[in-house]
């Protein structure tokens, strides 16, 4: 009977830890959402240049651009496949960022910009 009893209580610290967990995810999205949301209500729509894309997204710790000059994301679309470069310590900040350009191509042409990022 102990054993059984162990069992129990280890399937019950489980589902703990799970409900948890669980819980830890649920929030810490509902909260992005939201504060996505707010930052939204204040920016300018743009023109969607882009409805379906297959995206690959990578965490890299140097992004080859313009000589002199620093990005800390990059993309790249063609054929509706892109590719999403965000420097390491920059993730997930600029991924915002970097997503708008694949849906909205180079919403901010002319200038550099780190704006969401």
């Amino acid at each position: 009977m102990v054993g059984q009893g162990s069992d129990v209580e280890q399937s019950s610290v489980t589902a703990r830890c799970w409900h948890s967990s669980l819980r830890v995810g649920l929030a810490a999205t509902v909260c992005g959402l939201i504060m996505q949301l707010a930052g939204c209500a204040s920016e300018e729509i743009r023109p969607i240049t882009r409805e379906e894309a297959l995206i690959h997204i990578r965490l890299v710790d140097k992004i080859d651009y313009k000589p002199g000059m620093q990005a800390l994301g990059m993309s790249r679309c063609a054929n509706g496949v892109c590719v999403v470069e965000i420097l390491r310590d920059r993730y997930p900040y600029c991924l915002d960022h970097e997503i708008r350009h694949v849906f909205e191509g180079d919403w901010h042409a002319g200038h550099e910009s780190t704006e969401s990022c």
